[in-house]
């Protein structure tokens, strides 16, 4: 190991930084790690950092040894901690989690829950390509059920929180609410929404909401002539091509298909 490794500040990796989605002090990062694209020396983060390979592999130093890392392998780097990472793939893209002491606190969490890695750091992955407005909900509730150790209380019926929440979505389905918007609303704390949201309505909370809006976009469809884009922007999609991805996945049609049935 080098004598001075270099510290790198929040939101800053040994590779190139390629999408970068700053939500509540969390820092989620898309990070280039192909040859000629990141340094090899020694570092370390002034946060905790939780790394998810996407694409390629590297090979990773550590005080106690090397490891390779390929696609879908997750490490954990405390603060502080020292490594490197020399790629050895043509193409090689981490997602990487930067948390810092206060989101810890703030949300009262104590400890990593690893039996939910893979799916929650895929659902984020998911969330960030998308670019939705409603990304910054879904990624707040992947990330605290990930890294929340407490157990699950899902009994196989709707508590009065989860009724209440299904309302509050149904009313306000045009707008982004965040997590801590929903919190305040229901008064639940923002871990038992993100640990149990998936168990009571049967999909993520991205997913669910995207459903919702595609089905409100049903009637613009057929009793409008309204454009795609406008129809689109009505119900709280982006643009027109994540409405017309959106509205095929849920419904198996293009919406022109839709409209001329």
């Amino acid at each position: 190991m080098t004598n001075n490794p270099v510290i790198l500040a929040a939101g800053q990796y040994s590779g190139r930084i390629d999408q970068t989605i700053a939500l509540d002090g969390l820092i989620t990062t898309i990070s280039n790690y192909a040859v000629g694209y990141c340094f090899r020396e020694f570092h370390y983060h002034e946060h905790a950092v939780i790394s998810f390979v996407l694409e390629g592999g590297n090979m990773e130093s550590r005080k106690n040894g090397s490891f390779e890392r390929k696609p879908g392998d997750i490490a954990f780097f405390a603060p502080g901690e020292w490594h490197r990472t020399i790629s050895g793939a043509p193409s090689c893209r981490n997602i990487n989690l930067e948390i810092p002491e206060h989101f810890f606190k703030a949300y009262r969490l104590t400890t990593l829950h690893v039996a939910h890695y893979k799916s929650n750091m895929l659902r984020i992955v998911s969330d960030i390509r998308r670019g939705s407005p409603t990304a910054g909900t879904s990624i707040m509730m992947s990330v605290l059920d990930l890294l929340s150790g407490a157990e699950d209380t899902y009994s196989g019926k709707k508590p009065l929180w989860a009724k209440r929440l299904e309302e509050l979505l149904q009313d306000e389905w045009n707008k982004n609410l965040t997590l801590r918007e929903l919190s305040a609303a229901l008064q639940v704390h923002p871990v038992t929404i993100s640990k149990n949201f998936a168990s009571y309505f049967g999909m993520s909370f991205g997913e669910y909401l995207r459903k919702m809006r595609i089905e409100r976009s049903l009637a613009l469809l057929k009793d409008t002539d309204m454009p795609l884009v406008t129809v689109a922007f009505q119900c709280g999609f982006a643009d027109q091509s994540h409405f017309i991805r959106n509205f095929k996945q849920f419904t198996g049609f293009l919406p022109s298909h839709f409209r001329r049935l």
